[in-house]
Formats: C-alpha cells, sequence, structure tokens
C-alpha cells in the first residue's frame, strides 16, 4: 500500500487515466467522441479515466492511436522506486531473460 492508502496498481490506474483524460480534453474531444472512435461505451472510457478499472493493453493502444498520444506518454510522470521520473523509455527496453542452467 502507498502513504495514501490506495495500492501501486490503483495509483497507475489513475495516473493513466487522468493522462487520457487530459490529452482527450487537450484535442476538445468529448467523452461521446473519444469513445465511439475507440468502439467501447462512454460508461467504459469515464471508469478508465477515473481509475476505477483498469484498461487492458489492447485498450490503452487503441486509446493512444484515437488521442495521438505514445503510449508510454500515459506513464510520464510516474515516480519509480528511488525517486526517479519514469519517461517512458523503461517500458521500451528489452527484458532480461532468464536462462536455465547457467
Amino acid at each position: 500500500m502507498s502513504r495514501y492508502g490506495k495500492s501501486e496498481r490503483q495509483l497507475l490506474n489513475e495516473h493513466i487515466g487522468a493522462q487520457l483524460r487530459a490529452r482527450r480534453e487537450e484535442l476538445s474531444l468529448t467523452a461521446d467522441q473519444c469513445a465511439a472512435r475507440a468502439q467501447i461505451s462512454v460508461e467504459l472510457l469515464e471508469r478508465i479515466e477515473t481509475g476505477r478499472t483498469r484498461a487492458t493493453a489492447p485498450l490503452l493502444l487503441t486509446l493512444s492511436e484515437v488521442l495521438s498520444i505514445r503510449t508510454s506518454a500515459l506513464f510520464g510522470g510516474l515516480a519509480r522506486e528511488g525517486g526517479h521520473e519514469a519517461d517512458g523509455e523503461w517500458l521500451s527496453a528489452t527484458p532480461r531473460v532468464a536462462r536455465r542452467g547457467g
């Protein structure tokens, strides 16, 4: 749990939702217009934007396309362990794969 009594997952959902909403408003799109372009219900979009529902990876990609924003930008501004800000680059880093037998 974080110091605010919310799980890290909940804080992440709220952050991503706020980023989506800010971008939608920046483009002067209504929730109805955005939801229609993403082919989802307005209710689902509103739940995602408020952090009450976690968006799947494919839906984040769709919303990013609708909003003309890089998916990694949705994670910008997140504080990482050690106090460093996440800039999205760590998301595209090649993961290390553990090999059996050394």
